[in-house]
């Protein structure tokens, strides 16, 4: 037999003979040979060998003869077995089941002291800015047509507000425009201008209506 020293290929040949012994154990359970009983349940790793030794001596005591094996096969997505649940570690020592060390109780690790998260602090709701009241209502009149030998003309009418440096137009129709005033403007020209600007932009209503000069 050839001796290496390649980690690789001791670990492949660790888990042959792993898997030979597993196949063989395997056999014998089927042909009643072996018993194999389910894993065995301890708090700590100390106890594994004396729980072990525990679950043989009542079998005996109940007349088994047969070797003992302790596992549950665990199998792979081919359906292969890789390895063998013996033992099932919960970390929870019970009396009367597990072997506590003396020094347990000072090697286990003490549990972090649960502090609460300090309360949420909320902003102070911001007061709310005071506005400036919005003025009364003025009545301004603009001419969008002069009258001629057709027509009377247009005059539309509208009013306008001022609140925190904005005019506020409305015409007849409850139409708004508005337009920051800027320092020195004066707020009735501003009106008649907004008026007769947005009047053609934005409704026909005001327009005159044409009558034909002669008729059949």
């Amino acid at each position: 037999m050839q001796h290496t020293d390649d980690p690789a290929k001791l670990s492949a040949a660790l888990e042959q003979l792993e898997a030979e012994k597993r196949r063989r154990i395997d056999e014998k359970v089927e042909k009643g040979e072996v018993l194999c009983v389910p894993p065995i349940v301890v708090g700590l790793p100390d106890s594994i060998e004396a729980a072990k030794a525990a679950e043989v001596a009542r079998l005996r005591k109940a007349g088994e003869t047969r070797e003992i094996v302790f596992g549950k096969p665990i199998y792979d997505a081919d359906g292969r077995e890789i390895d063998r649940l013996a033992v099932i570690v919960t970390g929870v020592p019970r009396t009367g089941r597990d072997r506590v060390p003396d020094d347990y109780l000072s090697q286990k690790p003490r549990a972090t002291p649960y502090i609460p998260p300090a309360p949420e602090t909320k902003p102070a709701p911001s007061e709310p800015v005071a506005r400036a009241p919005e003025s009364e209502p003025r009545r301004v009149w603009v001419t969008v047509e002069p009258p001629s030998e057709k027509s009377c003309g247009t005059i539309v009418e509208g009013t306008w507000t001022i609140a925190d440096g904005v005019i506020r137009v409305r015409d007849m129709e409850g139409r708004l425009f508005t337009e920051r005033l800027a320092p020195g403007d004066n707020a009735e020209h501003v009106a008649r201008r907004l008026l007769r600007e947005k009047h053609g932009k934005h409704t026909a209503f005001y327009a005159p209506i044409r009558y034909p000069t002669s008729y059949p």
